[in-house]
């Protein structure tokens, strides 16, 4: 008679993915990377919000959206309260060496990282800079660049 495997002995050959998890941009994505001197407050930056008590993705004096509102892994609330302000959020949520130690512990293989800020697709840049064509692709390069080396810390699943 033989025995059937343990259910963790099959799971060691399944990889999990996270289709449903977001990447928290950090406050000075797009003001390292543009400048400011040229777009002035169309750069995305965050400011505090005083009448929503929270920080805010702003530009050219519109909200994005607030900027720790993605952040609810490891927040000691359950949805729907988030973080305020970035000192609120866990280190493994936003710093990519931690999250992958974080994803390891749990078993995930490989993440699908989606955008808070920029929407799908860049769109509220695109709406935001209106026809102002350099203005928003500048936006999406910053954006896609931090993307490139966020996801670069993980030399282990990156492919040649």
């Amino acid at each position: 008679m033989t025995t059937a495997p343990a259910v963790t002995d099959l799971l060691d050959d399944i990889k999990v993915i996270d289709v449903d998890t977001h990447v928290i941009e950090p406050y000075d994505l797009w003001t390292s990377r543009i400048s400011v001197k040229k777009w002035g407050d169309r750069v995305p930056h965050v400011v505090w919000d005083e009448q929503a008590q929270r920080d805010a993705w702003m530009t050219g004096g519109e909200l994005l959206r607030y900027a720790c509102s993605a952040a609810y892994a490891g927040h000691d609330q359950p949805p729907p309260e988030n973080p305020r302000k970035w000192s609120e959020v866990k280190t493994e949520v936003w710093e990519p060496h931690a999250r992958l130690d974080l994803m390891t512990r749990y078993g995930i293989h490989a993440a699908v990282l989606y955008p808070n800020v920029p929407g799908f697709g860049g769109g509220k840049f695109t709406a935001v800079a209106g026809a102002d064509g350099e203005l928003a692709l500048e936006m999406i390069q910053a954006y896609n660049d931090f993307l490139i080396d966020y996801s670069s810390t993980d030399r282990i699943g990156s492919s040649p």
